[in-house]
């Protein structure tokens, strides 16, 4: 066992112990979380009400952290490639004006911002492991911050790969367990997200994963600074994130609310110089890579896998112009 601790950011009753497989090298929350949809990226529940200037100011600085993504998209993309986006509000608008086709995956019962339906980007809702589209509807699937809210990340990426063309690419964003922030901070760690990660990985980790499914990295890329600074600051002052006070259904004075946005501007560009020395370190507090297929899947860690977590299933494919039925 790593560490116990208790969900400092949403306040959900009980302590986890973090464990380390010492097989895979995932890191584990044990006991393992219920499925919740509510577990998904916090990006989809954005207010479309106008907003004031320091919450436009973070917005626009999670716009300017999904760059380092949107170009490894961009890389991966030849003219006319189709895109699915898991990764909420930011990315896909940010992939939408650069000409790229892409499709939002949103998580099945969650409130859905109108703004990606203002910007062009056609929005499905449902989840993975289940199957969304028809086989090889996509040549570029982007999992963003997605895969450590699975309880069997095998059995997502596997259904990514039933999406994928098969000269496709698979664009992967995880919080790394190994980071500066996830050994000094352990359990206060923003990336470790418990309940709602059950799993995490390091670079060796995710890579061997990506091999037993079949899948090759190629570009290995960290996260931008500016995201590296969002994850400290909301580490180190939960209560004063703006996204986990909306989840959270806090009720604020106009005052105070934007006295508490500011705190949080001021905090994250205080902290730009120890995330500077982690990033000079070689460390980085999140993992950015491209996969490709390469092989057949390894059959023994298949079946090692599903003998070790508990399978989801999968549903039929559909049409990739219509909804999964939720």
């Amino acid at each position: 066992m790593l560490f116990s601790a208790r969900d400092r950011f949403r306040g959900q009753s009980g302590t986890f112990s973090l464990v380390e497989c010492a097989d895979c090298g995932l890191v584990l929350i044990s006991p393992v979380p219920t499925l919740d949809p509510v577990i998904f990226n916090l990006d989809w529940i954005r207010d479309d009400d106008p907003q004031s200037l320091l919450r436009r100011l973070i917005n626009w600085g999670h716009r300017l952290a999904t760059r380092r993504a949107a170009n490894l998209v961009q890389r991966c993309s030849a003219s006319g490639a189709t895109v699915l986006d898991s990764s909420g509000l930011d990315l896909s608008s940010t992939l939408r004006q650069r000409g790229l086709a892409v499709v939002a995956l949103a998580p099945p019962a969650r409130p859905v911002t109108s703004l990606l339906n203002a910007r062009g980007v056609p929005i499905v809702q449902g989840s993975l492991p289940e199957g969304c589209f028809q086989s090889g509807a996509f040549d570029v699937i982007v999992s963003s911050h997605m895969l450590e809210h699975q309880r069997d990340p095998r059995l997502a990426i596997n259904a990514m790969l039933e999406m994928l063309h098969r000269d496709g690419c698979l664009v992967i964003h995880v919080p790394n367990a190994n980071s500066w922030q996830a050994v000094l901070l352990g359990g206060t760690w923003a990336g470790f997200d418990i309940p709602r990660h059950p799993v995490t990985f390091d670079s060796t980790s995710l890579e061997r994963l990506l091999a037993s499914c079949g899948l090759s990295v190629g570009a290995r890329k960290p996260c931008s600074i500016i995201e590296a600074a969002f994850c400290l600051a909301t580490s180190l002052c939960p209560s004063l994130d703006p996204d986990l006070r909306q989840v959270r259904g806090s009720e604020e004075h106009r005052i105070v609310n934007e006295f508490k946005n500011l705190c949080y501007c001021l905090i994250s560009i205080a902290l730009l110089p120890l995330v500077l020395l982690e990033y000079a370190s070689g460390s980085s507090p999140a993992i950015l890579v491209e996969a490709r297929r390469t092989t057949e899947p390894s059959t023994g860690s298949n079946e090692r896998n599903r003998n070790d977590h508990e399978p989801n299933g999968a549903t039929d494919m559909v049409n990739p112009k219509e909804p999964a039925r939720t």
